[in-house]
């Protein structure tokens, strides 16, 4: 109703809300406000975990197959049985072998993640400006700190000395210090040692980065998939940082030596909410298909609904409810790793 939106709108205006907490506006007048806060809330915590994963949107809360890429088995280019990825050589007057299809997959299923709040007659009359805002604030921050949480247990969920992350498709955990093979295909993308992070550590994972192989047997260097991101606690960002840097290096009063770091284009990723703070990873590009985080309805922001004002009227509250939706799972194992630090 445009006329009870105006004259609601001139209560807020003239800073009265004495006439509000006597009729059923109060709920209608805060929540334009109390929306503003928490996404603003929500905005302002750092989702770092964007630089690395995909975002898409469901619009359906059963679990889905969710198909993460196909690929082309074919014999090599020697007539061997061999999955290498690439085509055979055709002979003149030769038959052209058929390919056969196969595909990636992984499951996924929304969930509801929310509470409840309320502001009471007695919150708005003693402090109405200093509630308004901070308590909405609180449950914007929260909500994202949950977010950030469940992007960071997909990684190390289960984590020991062999395994960590959510179970994918296959069966196996996302990381595993198990070699991949032809028969059983576990995922070999995790190192698990005194392997603290620094130059010689950092250069030798990105060398088995590399070696990764998917489903097909490809390695990642034949599928030109490199180690992009560097993902550290926050405990190492700083090392992180040094490490990738292309500065200069003062090497005396007068001396100043410049030198092409081949880590220089590796980005710093600092995560927030992971557990250990020795443990380090990399990943490859969102493009390349690593994680993604799924929203209900592409809606990445929280949602904010006010209770009918009408709907109780033995007590003197405006009561709100905040609810956010998603699901986060891997795309793809061989394009991160994991190094498992042991050194005490």
């Amino acid at each position: 109703d445009p006329a009870e939106f105006e004259r609601t709108m001139q209560l807020v205006e003239r800073g009265s809300f004495r006439e509000a907490m006597h009729s059923d506006d109060l709920p209608i007048i805060l929540s334009g406000q109390t929306d503003l806060h928490v996404r603003d809330a929500f905005a302002a915590v750092a989702q770092p975990w964007r630089d690395l994963f995909s975002t898409t949107s469901f619009s359906r809360f059963a679990q889905q197959k969710i198909h993460s890429g196909l690929y082309v088995e074919v014999d090599d280019e020697k007539g061997a049985t061999s999955l290498s990825g690439r085509y055979p050589l055709v002979p003149e007057g030769g038959r052209y072998d058929e390919a056969r299809l196969g595909e990636y997959y992984v499951t996924a299923q929304l969930a509801k993640y929310g509470a409840t709040f309320r502001f009471t007659m007695e919150m708005l009359n003693d402090g109405l400006q200093a509630q308004i805002a901070r308590l909405p604030q609180l449950v914007g921050r929260g909500m994202a700190m949950t977010l950030n949480y469940d992007v960071v247990q997909m990684l190390e969920a289960n984590a020991s000395t062999s395994v960590s992350g959510v179970t994918m498709a296959d069966g196996y955990n996302l990381f595993e210090t198990a070699a991949w093979t032809a028969k059983d295909k576990h995922h070999g993308n995790m190192s698990s040692d005194a392997l603290p992070l620094n130059k010689t550590n950092l250069e030798a994972q990105v060398v088995l980065f590399g070696q990764q192989k998917d489903d097909a047997g490809v390695t990642n260097a034949e599928a030109g998939i490199k180690a992009t991101r560097l993902v550290v606690p926050q405990a190492l960002e700083i090392t992180a940082l040094k490490l990738v840097s292309n500065a200069a290096l003062i090497t005396g009063s007068d001396t100043i030596t410049t030198s092409e770091n081949v880590l220089a284009g590796m980005k710093v990723v600092c995560l927030p909410g992971l557990s250990s703070s020795v443990d380090w990873f990399l990943a490859a590009d969102a493009s390349m298909g690593t994680a993604e985080v799924a929203f209900w309805n592409g809606m990445q922001s929280p949602e904010l609904f006010v209770q009918n004002p009408m709907a109780d009227l033995t007590v003197d509250d405006a009561i709100y409810k905040v609810r956010h939706v998603w699901d986060v799972y891997p795309l793809a194992y061989w394009t991160m790793r994991k190094v498992d630090d042991t050194t005490t």
